[in-house]
């Protein structure tokens, strides 16, 4: 993968690990599938396209 490509990945992962952690997703009582969890985790990659000057 390109180092732009790795970042958005990057970023992808860290926010399924800080936002859809199992033990407090049912510590809250939350209860989300997976397309919501996978919508939430890209949000963030495409905010920031512009600052990481991902597409040329």
């Amino acid at each position: 993968m390109s180092e732009k490509q790795t970042m958005k990945t990057a970023v992808h992962e860290v926010t399924h690990a800080m936002c859809h952690d199992r033990d407090v997703m049912e510590e809250l009582g939350e209860k989300k599938g997976q397309m919501t969890r996978e919508v939430e985790a890209l949000y963030p990659c495409f905010y920031n396209v512009d600052l990481l000057n991902y597409f040329p």
